[in-house]
């Protein structure tokens, strides 16, 4: 959603893109309530179906995007909003 991608790919990326200005848009038009509006941005998830499709390179456990929701959810991120958040695989 934050870049181009490879040809045949443009109806897509320009759907991401759209997704992203919406959730800006919701952020201003939002500002004098209690609602934010981010959006979250995970790599290839660790699917049953990304393995099969997809079997080499890193994909984003499911839990890493749960703990990102939580955190969203929760009383820390209430100045967050209108915000993109990759969410990626890092190194331990």
């Amino acid at each position: 959603g934050l870049r181009g991608s490879p040809a045949g790919l443009s109806a897509y990326n320009v759907a991401k893109q759209g997704v992203l200005t919406f959730v800006e848009t919701l952020a201003h038009e939002l500002k004098d309530t209690l609602i934010t509006a981010n959006a979250i941005l995970p790599g290839t998830l660790d699917t049953p179906a990304n393995r099969s499709t997809v079997p080499d390179g890193e994909r984003v456990p499911l839990a890493y995007v749960a703990n990102v929701v939580s955190f969203l959810l929760g009383d820390a991120a209430q100045g967050i909003t209108g915000a993109a958040l990759p969410i990626t695989v890092t190194a331990r």
